[in-house]
């Protein structure tokens, strides 16, 4: 028996539910893989809990693959995440805890004076800014790009209801935080961002999501 190990998150900011547990909890996540075991946790919107979750997760379960679930609200589609960067991470997590804060104050200076540091213009309205050092990033074994083609394909065989496109910005929050944490222990990973349930149905996005992964585990066997 292998293992195949899903992660959604729970509560943060004003979302009253998030579709990346409720769409994966209580079992509802089963494969018709006789040889396969679905283990799903959820993950709390926590840069520490990250911290202290993702290696035990690969040592406990020596998973075949890892998926992690996430919210991107006003998607319309399945985003599949093609790198996680090691960051900046500023933004606050539930906790109000952000591991690169500090450099907050490098981001505020040139956002007050409107200095486009990344262009060398100046603008009153800048408010994307070049960090103040440079982060590497990590990167799935996966081809995204042909994992998301054999997706569509499907989509338009009307086997599942929602597209899929693949992206190079996983946000610099706590999910990409965990991605980046988890392809650092395994390449084995991947992060796909989810809509809310006000642009498609849980049933629907839970449909989308075991499809991920069955196209996950047959590349996975071409890998092997």
């Amino acid at each position: 028996m292998r293992n195949v190990v899903v992660t959604g998150f729970g509560l943060f900011r004003d979302h009253k539910s998030n579709p990346s547990w409720e769409a994966i909890k209580d079992g509802q996540l089963k494969l018709d893989r006789p040889n396969i075991n679905v283990v799903t946790k959820q993950v709390k919107v926590s840069y520490q809990h990250v911290d202290q979750l993702i290696s035990r997760l690969w040592d406990e379960y020596k998973p075949v693959l890892m998926v992690h679930v996430g919210l991107a609200a006003f998607e319309d589609s399945i985003r599949i995440e093609q790198v996680a960067r090691h960051g900046p991470y500023m933004h606050k997590d539930v906790d109000q805890q952000a591991p690169h804060e500090d450099l907050r104050l490098f981001y505020e200076k040139h956002t007050a004076t409107g200095e486009d540091t990344a262009s060398g213009n100046s603008s009153s309205s800048a408010s994307i800014m070049e960090p103040a050092c440079k982060f590497d990033c990590s990167q799935s074994c996966f081809n995204i790009e042909r994992v998301c083609d054999k997706l569509n394909k499907l989509h338009k065989q009307g086997k599942v209801p929602i597209g899929f496109k693949c992206s190079q910005d996983a946000g610099l929050y706590v999910c990409e935080y965990i991605y980046q944490k988890s392809l650092r222990v395994c390449n084995r990973a991947v992060f796909i961002h989810v809509p809310d349930t006000d642009r498609f149905p849980l049933e629907d996005i839970r449909s989308a999501i075991k499809l991920v992964i069955e196209v996950l585990l047959d590349e996975l066997n071409e890998i092997e």
